[in-house]
């Protein structure tokens, strides 16, 4: 393993092959996996579930996963929240988000109008 220094890890995290530069970069063209992976980078973790309010579900488990709120996946770090899993899948259907038509959950890629 190879240890950077302070002032190369620095260099690093502010390269200019990041984001919107990076040669990889999809835009608004991500598929569902790649969204919640960028969203999970940038907004904070919570320790409690943004549905429920607490700690553990009804069946006792802590993991929380990201949720999205309006069901339009873009990069909105605003419109994900951090939920337990049976709150998740509850917030959607009451909310009519599940199966929502605009997202293929065979294939996960988001399919973004044009």
């Amino acid at each position: 393993m190879v240890n950077f220094s302070e002032e190369t890890k620095e260099k690093m995290r502010h390269s200019a092959h990041r984001g919107k530069n990076h040669h990889k970069w999809k835009g608004d063209k991500v598929n569902v996996d790649g969204l919640h992976q960028w969203i999970s980078r940038y907004k904070q973790k919570l320790d409690k579930c943004e549905i429920c309010g607490s700690l553990q579900d009804k069946n006792g488990k802590t993991g929380l996963e990201l949720s999205n709120i309006t069901g339009n996946y873009e990069r909105n770090i605003n419109d994900f929240q951090w939920a337990h899993h049976s709150c998740h899948v509850n917030y959607d259907i009451e909310n009519g988000l599940w199966g929502n038509s605009h997202i293929d959950y065979k294939k996960r890629r988001c399919l973004m109008s044009p």
